[in-house]
C-alpha cells in the first residue's frame, strides 16, 4: 500500500510532469486541431486540475484552485473541461498508454508492475429480473 500511496503522493504533486508535461500536452491538441486562446485554462493545465480533481476524491471544482495554486473560478474551469474535444482526449490516453507500453519490458507491466486502467466512471440500471438472473444480488444483500 506504500508504494501506491508514495505513487500517488508523486502524481498530485506534480500531475502535468506524470502527463508528459504542459508542452506535450498543449502541442498533441494543437496537432489534433483544437485551438484556444492564451489564458490560464489551456489544455494542459484542464487536465492537470481534472487529474487532481479525480485522485483528491472528485473534490469540489471551487477546492481546486486551493490544490493546484490557481486563480480561477469554478465556472472557468467547468467551461474549459467542456470545450475539450473528446476525441483529442480519448487520443491523448492512447498516447500515453503507449508511451507505458514501449517503456515496459514486456506487454501489460511497467516498471515490472502489472498496470491497469481505470476511467472513474460508474453506473446504475434497474432491478429487472433478467438483470437479475444474470447478475444476482449478493447474498448478504435483502431482496429487493
Amino acid at each position: 500500500m506504500a508504494i501506491v500511496a508514495s505513487s500517488l503522493a508523486r502524481i498530485k504533486s506534480d500531475p502535468l510532469a506524470c502527463l508528459g508535461g504542459s508542452e506535450r500536452i498543449n502541442d498533441f491538441f494543437a496537432r489534433a486541431g483544437h485551438a484556444w486562446r492564451k489564458c490560464t485554462l489551456d489544455p494542459a493545465n484542464t487536465l492537470k486540475l481534472f487529474v487532481l480533481q479525480v485522485l483528491n476524491g472528485n473534490t469540489a471544482m471551487a477546492h481546486l484552485r486551493h490544490l493546484a495554486g490557481l486563480d480561477l473560478c469554478p465556472s472557468s474551469y467547468c467551461d474549459a473541461r467542456a470545450r475539450l474535444p473528446v476525441e483529442a482526449v480519448a487520443g491523448f490516453v492512447d498516447s500515453v498508454c503507449s508511451d507505458c507500453r514501449e517503456a515496459s519490458e514486456e506487454p501489460g507491466s511497467w516498471l515490472g508492475h502489472r498496470v491497469l486502467i481505470a476511467d472513474a466512471t460508474s453506473t446504475s440500471t434497474p432491478d429487472k429480473p433478467v438483470l437479475q438472473d444474470l447478475w444476482p444480488q449478493p447474498v448478504a444483500q435483502k431482496p429487493g
